[in-house]
């Protein structure tokens, strides 16, 4: 069912399918100004026949991503189907507390404000040593200067 509506939603498009990288704002619950929980597929709680029929599982979301912006965030394993507290005994879907933060971080995600784009760092320029020849630079070491040797012409 679901590649069905994303094929419709996506068609005569250019995007891609794929799972959310791991430092991903709906992975890491740091959403803007919202904060989710970090959802870590490997310690989210799963249902008894889920976990026979799959012992490692994948990760909680897939996200069809068109350019710049996620325009579909899909859930495959069942979350809709716990959000009200109970779980079907055959069913491959999330416990319900886990169900519950996986859904709040999809919701934290859509409300945050659009992402700004990275700002480079600050460019931070060293001072420039100034010019032992220079003369209107200070001396770069305090030692006095060494005595004409006997017989030099005097300056000054």
């Amino acid at each position: 069912f679901e590649d069905n509506v994303l094929a419709k939603l996506s068609e005569g498009r250019n995007g891609v399918l794929a799972g959310p990288s791991p430092n991903d704002p709906l992975l890491t619950g740091k959403l803007g100004e919202f904060r989710g929980l970090p959802l870590d597929a490997e310690k989210l709680k799963r249902t008894r026949n889920w976990r026979l029929a799959q012992p490692r599982a994948d990760g909680p979301l897939e996200v069809y991503i068109e350019g710049q912006h996620a325009r579909v965030i899909l859930a495959r394993h069942g979350v809709h189907d716990t959000l009200d507290g109970h779980t079907a005994f055959s069913a491959h879907s999330y416990m319900p507390a886990d169900a519950g933060q996986i859904a709040a971080n999809v919701v934290l995600y859509a409300m945050m404000d659009k992402p700004r784009p990275p700002r480079p760092a600050p460019t931070v320029v060293p001072p420039t040593p100034p010019d032992a020849a220079s003369p209107d630079s200070p001396a770069l070491d305090a030692t006095p200067p060494a005595a004409p040797p006997p017989g030099a012409p005097s300056v000054g």
